[in-house]
């Protein structure tokens, strides 16, 4: 039926030279809509909807006449978008007419109207209940995300079947989101319940950043009363040990040995030379052992002195890397028991360095 009727439009819109529409359109473009919709044709019958309404809405474009539109509503009309094919619907059926139209068009323009009447009678409405709002709330209705017009929002709405979201809000009320299916052919009411939104929480004070006060110049301090420190014992370096250790052993060996030598010679004269500068033979082995002995006494009170004199620098340098004393500068104290203490101090003259203290 569909196929005759478009050949018939074809055909006899070529002879028709008053018919409007027919006569813009050139021979490859009546073609070009003829394969779209045999191909049409062939995706309706195998259900595949979509791709058929993609087919009759390129051929109508082409030609724009009631035929090609007729298809085009039908298909919507197979894929439940019922408005949509409705409005379709009656734009063939106002499509302008011509005195010698082709019988198919009349045809087309008859069959529209009848769908549009069926269709008129199968979309559903739907209407938005709101309560808990004050009467003059200005209450705004979303359906599928597509806002409706204020002045509607309370009003029946004609929608497709199937689900929908709806969201309900007004000012200083909390957000409703609902969700419904919306039946073929019946006024579907919907109650939205509109709960005061809670007041927003205050936000805590916010207290002005402190100022950073400029650090204050500390004061001059005050001096106190000068307190007695206790006085620090200068350290006896290893030097001083080592120096009046080996001035002490010097000095022993050199007063034994020198004591030695000259109780030999004392006794060389009285015993062996009769008290005279004259010896015998037999004596020079003593003389020549009290000689040696001599020797090393004056060997060995070299080393005490030079012993002693080094012990008695480094006590003095180690004295003056402390802080002098008010009261005993230039002393080294040495603590030997509790509650005693041997006291120094270096003396410097022109006969040389000697030691003076107390005990």
């Amino acid at each position: 039926m569909r196929r005759h009727g478009l050949l018939g439009l074809l055909l006899v819109g070529a002879a028709a030279a008053a018919t409007g529409p027919a006569r813009a359109q050139s021979a490859a473009d009546k073609e070009t809509a003829r394969t779209h919709m045999d191909n049409a044709d062939a995706r309706f019958h195998a259900k595949d909807f979509a791709e058929a309404l993609r087919l009759y809405q390129a051929a109508d474009d082409i030609m724009h006449v009631p035929t090609t539109g007729l298809e085009v509503a039908r298909t919507l009309a197979e894929m439940n978008r019922l408005v949509e094919a409705y409005d379709r619907a009656l734009v063939v059926t106002r499509l302008p007419s011509a005195p010698r139209e082709p019988a198919p068009f009349v045809e087309a323009r008859k069959r529209a109207q009848a769908l549009a009447d069926e269709l008129a009678r199968r979309i559903p409405s739907m209407v938005v209940k709101v309560q808990g709002v004050a009467p003059d709330a200005a209450v705004q209705v979303q359906v599928d995300g597509a806002p409706i017009a204020q002045s509607a929002a309370l009003l029946p709405l004609k929608l497709d079947p199937g689900k929908h979201q709806i969201v309900v809000t007004a000012p200083g009320y909390e957000r409703v989101e609902l969700e419904r299916d919306i039946p073929e052919g019946q006024l579907t009411e919907i109650v939205a319940e509109l709960r005061p939104a809670p007041p927003p929480q205050a936000e805590p004070a916010r207290l002005p950043a402190p100022v950073q006060a400029q650090p204050a110049r500390p004061a001059p301090p005050v001096s106190a009363p000068a307190q007695a420190t206790p006085e620090a014992e200068p350290e006896i370096p290893m030097l001083a040990y080592v120096g009046i250790g080996v001035g002490a052993l010097g000095v022993g060996v050199g007063a034994v040995t020198g004591t030695w030598s000259w109780a030999k010679t004392a006794s060389l004269r009285d015993e062996d030379c009769g008290g005279g500068n004259s010896c015998s033979p037999e004596s020079k082995s003593e003389r020549a052992t009290a000689n040696t002995l001599a020797n090393i006494s004056n060997v060995a009170f070299g080393v005490g002195l030079v012993g002693a004199g080094l012990g008695v620098y480094a006590l003095v340098a180690a004295r003056s890397e402390q802080p002098p004393s008010s009261t005993n500068a230039g002393e080294l104290r040495f603590d030997v028991a509790r509650g005693q203490a041997v006291r120094l101090r270096p003396e410097l003259g022109p006969n040389g360095v000697w030691l003076s203290g107390r005990f």
